[in-house]
């Protein structure tokens, strides 16, 4: 059923490789952080519910996390929520979403970010990625409707097209520079 889980619930658990939610699930700040020093390496995906809530920083240094699918709309806008995964492969978005400044920093491994909905792509998605962002990913679907912040996908240089729907609300300030391999833009 529903659950709600307080800061830090599962931080230091290291060997945690599997968890599953069975409804929609708040989920309080750093729940699955861990320094550093002392990182998360069996946990490799993770999925969630529709419904369900999140406070900042919930995934820092989760070194194996190389899947996570959110099943319904989802607002990451708390800060750095994703910040500091370096395995993270794949982000399913099923529904609508919004992601906040920082939302995919160090996901220099990221080769498939997909949007099942309208999207609110915040300033700086990828920020401190610099020029380490070489992750694989060579191609974006905007759907129609969303925007798209200002530096938002700068120093991705595996981004080779990008397809924007018809009616995103706006394309921020240097959204694509540094973009050193994009070929084709299409929007409509």
């Amino acid at each position: 059923g529903e659950s709600k889980l307080t800061s830090g619930a599962f931080g230091a658990s290291t060997n945690l490789a599997e968890i599953n939610f069975g409804g929609k699930t708040s989920i309080g700040s750093g729940m699955f952080a861990y320094s550093e020093s002392a990182p998360n390496t069996a946990l490799k995906s993770l999925s969630f519910p529709a419904g369900s809530t999140f406070s900042a920083g919930i995934f820092h240094s989760c070194n194996a996390l190389k899947e996570l699918v959110f099943e319904g709309n989802v607002d990451l806008t708390a800060g750095g929520s994703i910040y500091n995964v370096p395995s993270l492969e794949k982000i399913e978005f099923k529904g609508e979403s919004k992601l906040a400044n920082g939302t995919l920093s160090n996901s220099v491994k990221l080769k498939t970010l997909i949007f099942g909905g309208k999207t609110d792509i915040g300033a700086n998605v990828f920020i401190d990625a610099g020029s380490q962002q070489s992750s694989g990913m060579d191609s974006i679907v905007v759907p129609a409707g969303s925007t798209i912040g200002e530096k938002a996908f700068m120093d991705c240089d595996s981004l080779i097209s990008v397809i924007i729907g018809n009616s995103v609300l706006g394309i921020g300030s240097r959204a694509f520079e540094h973009c050193i391999s994009l070929t084709s833009v299409v929007i409509g």
